[in-house]
């Protein structure tokens, strides 16, 4: 892996773990979010040619955790 390459994954995951803060309200409970959805775009990939990896991981983290959020999905506490 090239050092660019290295430094826009770690980026990359960077924002998916504060994306998944927002959504979790927890740090701990966000990585853990991440990770399996690291896990499952790994499956994903595996089975299917992936044109945008970056959006597939946000979309399984919204899915994992986001639909759990009331204020995800815009309604009042």
């Amino acid at each position: 892996m090239s050092t660019a390459t290295y430094k826009h994954s770690a980026q990359a995951h960077g924002e998916m773990v504060s994306y998944a803060w927002r959504l979790t309200g927890s740090r701990d409970q966000a990585e853990e979010v991440v990770q399996e959805a690291y896990v499952r775009l790994a499956e994903a990939a595996a089975k299917q040619l992936l044109e945008k990896p970056a959006a597939y991981l946000r979309r399984v983290v919204h899915n994992l955790e986001g639909s759990k959020n009331p204020l995800v999905l815009g309604l009042s506490l």
